[in-house]
């Protein structure tokens, strides 16, 4: 089969860590890999039609990650990339029920207890599959795990869609309705962090939130936020033309395209009735009471970390989605003590709870993609084959300049 795999060897690594390897050093394709086959009863094995290329591929890709990542890491080498994809179901192990071959389903790459049929760490006990033992290697049962550590590949995340054929445990898969398109259900995955995020760290009703980032995720953010909350003012910190006009369709009750930050933060107190403060030789903060509520913040760069802590009000609320930073070194975190501010995290995606509902976040993706149809017309913008791609990355990596939101790889 054809396939892009993440090629994890030291002497690479160090090349990349030294600046001198290619940008592609670190992946490998071929036409001829070897069809993944089953080797568990409830194992499933999937034709893919499309794989989106996420940020965190290319991060993995440029190796410009925390090297605490190395926990996602697949102990299969070399191992396929990407964890956006939906496809139709080509086999399936003897012990499969909920599935039949030719459904079209979505994966999502965590394999947790529930996955391999293990005694639930304290982690799924609680619905968060996504800080699962499974993960890091390890398990509340080593016994029942064994099998799995000598011969299925135990631990790390998911991939696939960078490839014709993948394999997954039926507890991670999920069924596509006819009513939605390929193109729409390849975003399910992001379309979960999204909902993992704001539903983990939820506005209150008249809350003002700002979401830093156009991007697939900010996207997804912003839709979330309209439809859960729709009583909340949403700002989007968009960069280019073409990512305001979907803000704004996905539901944003203000876009600002400012690229001065001065100027930003001035436009923002505007909107929230904020107090600007310029302390003696430090950038201007937004300081008191009033601001931004919450900030969703979907780049998580070193310069948007800073910005958010100077943006949100006292006793605000920011949650950091994006990974665009690995160690920072020139972030000013006594903000975040002399204004009081919450700091979340949110990581993938897991079981999420709203009002009187508690359904893995997958399912209430599915349920958005069947209710705006419209909203996510549009938003898989370029279409590569995996022979391609180099251009297809490149493109993911300049999406000011193509006008890229999400890239796929098709397989149709």
């Amino acid at each position: 089969m054809q396939a892009l795999m993440f090629d994890f060897k030291m002497w690479k690594v160090i090349l990349k860590k030294i600046h001198l390897g290619s940008s592609f050093l670190l992946t490998k394709y071929s036409r001829a890999w070897k069809v993944p086959e089953i080797s568990h009863p409830t194992q499933i094995r999937v034709k893919s039609l499309l794989g989106g290329i996420c940020t965190s591929d290319l991060h993995q890709i440029d190796l410009n990650v925390s090297l605490y990542e190395s926990i996602l890491a697949s102990p299969q080498n070399p191992f396929p990339l990407g964890h956006e994809v939906v496809g139709v179901i080509d086999e399936i192990g003897k012990e499969v029920t909920s599935f039949s071959l030719g459904d079209r389903v979505v994966y999502t790459p965590i394999a947790s207890c529930n996955s391999y049929g293990l005694p639930l760490c304290p982690s799924c006990q609680n619905n968060n599959p996504q800080a699962c033992l499974c993960i890091a290697g390890n398990s509340m049962d080593h016994e029942i795990s064994l099998p799995y550590r000598k011969t299925h590949s135990f631990g790390g995340f998911g991939g696939g869609g960078f490839s014709e054929f993948f394999l997954g445990f039926q507890e991670q898969m999920f069924k596509i309705p006819q009513i939605i398109p390929d193109e729409h259900a390849v975003l399910v995955e992001p379309l979960a962090v999204a909902i993992h995020a704001v539903l983990d760290s939820p506005p209150q009703r008249s809350d003002t939130a700002v979401v830093i980032g156009a991007g697939i995720i900010g996207l997804m953010i912003i839709l979330v936020l309209k439809h859960f909350f729709p009583k909340v003012a949403i700002i989007s910190l968009a960069r280019y033309a073409f990512q305001a006009e979907k803000a704004r369709l996905m539901g944003a009750s203000h876009v600002i395209q400012e690229r001065d930050l001065s100027k930003r933060k001035k436009q923002i107190a505007n909107i929230t009735q904020g107090t600007i403060f310029k302390p003696t030789l430090s950038p201007a903060v937004l300081y008191g009471e009033k601001g931004p509520d919450m900030i969703y913040d979907c780049v998580a760069s070193e310069k948007t970390v800073n910005e958010s802590l100077s943006m949100i009000k006292h006793h605000g609320t920011i949650v950091f989605i994006g990974m665009g930073f690995t160690v920072t070194k020139h972030i000013d975190w006594s903000l975040q003590i002399h204004k009081e501010i919450i700091i979340r995290g949110a990581f993938v995606h897991g079981i999420e709870a709203f009002q009187n509902e508690t359904k893995p976040a997958f399912e209430w993706a599915i349920d958005l993609l069947s209710l705006y149809t419209q909203k996510f017309t549009g938003l898989v913008t370029h279409f590569y084959k995996i022979a391609d791609y180099k251009k297809a990355i490149a493109v993911a990596r300049t999406k000011g300049k193509n006008q890229a939101i999400k890239v796929v790889f098709d397989f149709r």
